[in-house]
């Protein structure tokens, strides 16, 4: 009899060690579904934080690219501008000169002499080289202004 008392107090001991170890066995397995929680919470705030990086990149390099744009337009718009006003002050200048020589060919007709209208034929012509000259100029410089604008162009 006392033997067996003996192995009922083993088993029972035995019992209560494993009944021991399933319960800190269920705490390991509690602590470390805790632990994978926080370690899951932390992977998404760290995904969440590249994430929201990632937008704001994206969201400077798109308003770089606006700005820029911007300022290249007013620039542009700032260039066609200043040459509309130097075609049309070219303009005003030519219908000057044209008048002018539009007045000079009404004189011609009332000069009688030939040594004189040969003088005054040579004065318009030289008058007429002048204005042909500028406008050859002007068309040189507007030739230009569009070639640049074409390499522009070709360059985007």
């Amino acid at each position: 009899a006392r033997r067996r008392a003996r192995i009922e107090a083993i088993k029972k001991k035995k019992h209560a060690k494993a009944k021991g170890q399933g319960e800190s066995s269920a705490s390991n397995d509690i602590n470390e579904l805790r632990s994978s929680k926080q370690q899951i919470k932390i992977s998404r705030n760290v995904v969440d934080q590249a994430f929201d990086q990632a937008v704001d990149a994206v969201t400077n390099i798109k308003t770089d690219a606006e700005y820029t744009e911007m300022k290249r337009r007013r620039a542009e718009i700032g260039a066609i501008t200043a040459t509309r006003e130097k075609i049309d002050e070219a303009l005003n200048q030519s219908d000057i000169k044209n008048a002018n020589l539009e007045e000079g060919w009404a004189v011609l007709s009332n000069i009688k002499t030939p040594m004189e209208l040969e003088e005054a034929l040579k004065e318009k012509e030289k008058e007429c080289s002048v204005l042909d000259q500028a406008k050859i100029a002007l068309i040189r410089e507007l030739e230009n202004m569009l070639v640049k604008r074409d390499e522009e162009y070709t360059k985007r």
